[in-house]
């Protein structure tokens, strides 16, 4: 789950016990610096434990899952992008048109047909 050994939490601990305690002994008693060095110790060691195991959790490859649960999830994957053939019905529609030039069939009633000639800048009446 973590990446290394909890060696790095060790030596990460250590990285910031040691300059907290030269900075602190400059301007503390022996027993403040130390005690100062302990609590950056154990934040560094606990903080690095944290960010290793949150690492540890990205960095994780994927779990592969046997074959027929694979192809299980696989199905709807692909997309058939092919047109059906519709040759006779578009054949149909253009013998209609030049059976009956001009002749529009209405959306409200699909058997009836109206002839429309179309004059531009005149309104419909």
């Amino acid at each position: 789950m973590m990446t290394g050994t909890w060696r790095w939490n060790i030596v990460l601990g250590f990285v910031a016990a040691i300059p907290t305690f030269l900075v602190s002994y400059a301007s503390n008693p022996l027993g403040v610096s130390g005690i100062r060095a302990v609590y950056a110790f154990t934040a560094m060691f606990v903080l690095s434990f944290a960010l290793r195991a949150m690492l540890g959790m990205a960095l994780r490859p994927p779990v592969l899952r046997d074959e027929a649960g694979a192809a299980e999830e696989n199905k709807g994957g692909q997309l058939d992008l092919t047109t059906p053939d519709e040759t006779d019905d578009l054949n149909g529609m253009l013998k209609r048109q030049w059976e009956a030039p001009g002749a529009v069939q209405t959306p409200e009633n699909p058997g009836s047909r109206r002839t429309s000639v179309f004059s531009p800048f005149s309104r419909p009446a």
